[in-house]
């Protein structure tokens, strides 16, 4: 996949429940996980048809003035080398303390013992790590969690775990009038 593209699911310019602080949200499209019960499973799909450039989304987020930006899915990590590219971006022109948060159905671990060149770029950029798959029998009301086998990886100390206070859930209104709910509705 070329490293320059990113296939994006939807975007999100602002929200404060997908990670600490205001940021942007990128859900990509594709994952070949399939976790049973993914709240996002529209974003299963290898259906590729929403490209856009490292560079088209950098200057979106860069305009917005966020804190960070989050990865959602689909899965982030099989669209690493580009999303590596755009937070090494983002934090060169924002600076050290713009933060990257990503959620991943991948353990840590399964992404450490891959030993992959795209999927360890993708981990050193990545403040926050929210790994494992979505089970709905533990379901839970956690911090940026769905269930209890997920777990908050702190992989760098820009963020740390009192950061972790935003909403659970949040609604953006578009100006079309749709209704947007994101976070982690119980």
């Amino acid at each position: 996949m070329e490293s320059n593209i990113i296939f994006v699911h939807d975007f999100l310019e602002r929200s404060s429940a997908n990670g600490p602080g205001v940021r942007s949200v990128v859900w990509v499209q594709g994952c070949p996980r399939r976790c049973v019960g993914c709240c996002n499973p529209d974003s299963l799909l290898d259906d590729l048809r929403s490209p856009t450039t490292v560079g088209m989304l950098s200057q979106r987020v860069v305009a917005l003035n966020v804190q960070g930006i989050t990865f959602s899915g689909g899965e982030p990590f099989s669209q690493a080398t580009s999303l590596a590219k755009l937070s090494r971006h983002l934090r060169a022109v924002c600076g050290d303390s713009f933060t990257v948060v990503c959620f991943t159905g991948y353990t840590l671990e399964q992404i450490k013992c891959a030993n992959r060149e795209d999927w360890n770029a993708l981990l050193n950029e990545i403040d926050l790590l929210i790994d494992g798959e979505y089970i709905h029998s533990q379901r839970c009301n956690e911090p940026l969690r769905g269930s209890h086998n997920q777990r908050l990886h702190f992989l760098t100390g820009r963020i740390r775990q009192e950061d972790i206070t935003g909403p659970r859930v949040e609604y953006t209104l578009a100006q079309n009038g749709n209704v947007t709910t994101t976070g982690f509705p119980t």
